[in-house]
C-alpha cells in the first residue's frame, strides 16, 4: 500500500512540474500586438464590386460610418501599381465608382485600403476583376438576327431592328431594347 501512494505521490509531483514550468503569463499570445500601443483602423470599404471592361476596370465600394476616412488607395499587380482616390463621405446609403485605364488584359487581384486623416490604414478588402482587351475581343462570335418585325407608322410601314433579351432566375424578366 505504502508503495502505491509513493507512485501517485511521485506522479502528481511530476505532472504539477511539468505543469509549471510549461505555462507562460496569460498575455504572452497577444503581447506583441501592444508592443508599439493601440492601433486604430478606420472603417474598410464595404460593398465592394469590380466591373469589367475594355483596357480598363470599374471598381465601386461604400464606406460605412466613419466621417474620418480622407483616402482610399486601390492596389493592383501584387502592389506594385496603386490609385488614390481622395474620398468624402457624404451619405451612408452613396457608394464611390471609379474606372482605372490603360490596363492590360488579364485577371486582376484588387486590394483596398482606406486612410483617415491621421494616417491609419484600414484591414484591406480584396476582390478579383477582369480586363478585357483585343484577344478576347477576337473570340467574340457576331449576333444573327432571327428576323426583322415591320411596324406601321402612320400609313407606312418601316424595318426596324430590335433585340429582345430574356433573363431567367425564377421568374421571366423581359427587356426590350430599341
Amino acid at each position: 500500500m505504502s508503495n502505491r501512494i509513493n507512485k501517485v505521490y511521485f506522479m502528481l509531483c511530476v505532472v504539477f512540474v511539468i505543469g509549471f514550468t510549461t505555462c507562460d503569463k496569460m498575455d504572452t499570445t497577444y503581447k506583441h500586438f501592444w508592443e508599439d500601443g493601440e492601433k486604430i483602423y478606420p472603417a474598410p470599404a464595404d460593398s465592394l464590386k469590380l466591373y469589367a471592361g475594355k483596357n480598363r476596370a470599374g471598381v465601386s465600394w461604400k464606406v460605412l460610418g466613419d466621417p474620418n476616412v480622407n483616402l482610399v488607395r486601390i492596389f493592383w499587380n501584387n502592389r506594385s501599381d496603386s490609385l488614390n482616390v481622395p474620398f468624402q463621405p457624404q451619405s451612408v446609403k452613396d457608394s464611390t465608382f471609379i474606372i482605372i485605364d490603360d490596363m492590360t488584359e488579364g485577371s486582376y487581384s484588387f486590394e483596398i485600403f482606406t486612410y483617415d486623416n491621421k494616417g491609419n490604414r484600414s484591414v484591406p478588402r480584396e476582390g478579383i476583376g477582369n480586363v478585357y482587351g483585343n484577344t478576347y475581343e477576337r473570340t467574340l462570335l457576331a449576333r444573327f438576327m432571327q428576323r426583322i418585325p415591320l411596324k406601321s407608322y402612320g400609313g407606312f410601314r418601316a424595318m426596324i431592328p430590335q433585340s429582345e433579351v430574356k433573363f431567367i432566375i425564377g421568374i421571366p424578366w423581359v427587356h426590350r431594347a430599341k
